[in-house]
């Protein structure tokens, strides 16, 4: 169960970077 919990985790702060970084070359 907690691993599952630090799994979604994990995702969401690579989703996020994903965002920060797709959002950063559209500015670019």
């Amino acid at each position: 169960m907690s691993n599952a919990k630090k799994e979604d985790k994990e995702v969401v702060l690579l989703k996020k970077e994903l965002k920060s970084d797709i959002d950063h070359r559209i500015k670019l």
